[in-house]
């Protein structure tokens, strides 16, 4: 995908289905910079949207926790870290925020706390996390405020972002 960390592959393979279709691929990779894990979203091949004949539109394969998909690199003078809990957020942060350096969880809301290497790696002390609103009580924000304090003792200061949850739904992302 343009400017992006970001591949798309003509060719992803649905199991269940026994189809192939396009998709995007999405590395994660640990604080040495070696891939970990890789996440595949499948595309509609005529509309470009996610794949709506297939059960799980996402997959991961390999390790999540304490590795991100790197889904842009900034300017190298930028000390503007973005965390995003999912990776279509982040791409849409990419886009309105060209110079910092942007990653997802993979959908994993939890696993931000894990990533206060990455504040390091650039410098700064602060991570801005742009979580999914998933309702009130929801396990998602329980984990966030842990993390936020588990970063906290590591020196890494979490700035949670989330949507307002937009009238009639449960959840609420970003891209809403």
């Amino acid at each position: 995908v343009d400017g992006l960390e970001i591949r798309h592959h003509n060719k992803l393979y649905d199991k269940p289905t026994k189809s192939y279709g396009p998709g995007l691929v999405i590395i994660a990779r640990d604080e040495h910079n070696e891939a970990k894990a890789i996440q595949t979203i499948l595309l509609d091949k005529d509309t470009g949207n996610k794949r709506q004949d297939v059960e799980v539109v996402k997959r991961s394969l390999g390790a999540i926790k304490g590795n991100a998909g790197i889904i842009q690199i900034g300017a190298k003078d930028s000390k503007m870290v973005i965390v995003a809990e999912g990776n279509e957020t982040a791409a849409t942060l990419a886009k309105a925020y060209p110079d910092a350096h942007i990653y997802s969880t993979f959908g994993n809301a939890g696993n931000v706390a894990n990533l206060g290497w990455i504040a390091k790696k650039h410098g700064t002390s602060t991570i801005r996390f742009a979580a999914d609103n998933d309702g009130i009580n929801a396990e998602s924000e329980k984990a966030i405020q842990k993390a936020s304090v588990s970063l906290a003792d590591d020196s890494v200061k979490l700035v949670i972002s989330m949507p307002e949850l937009i009238d009639g739904k449960s959840k609420t992302d970003w891209n809403d």
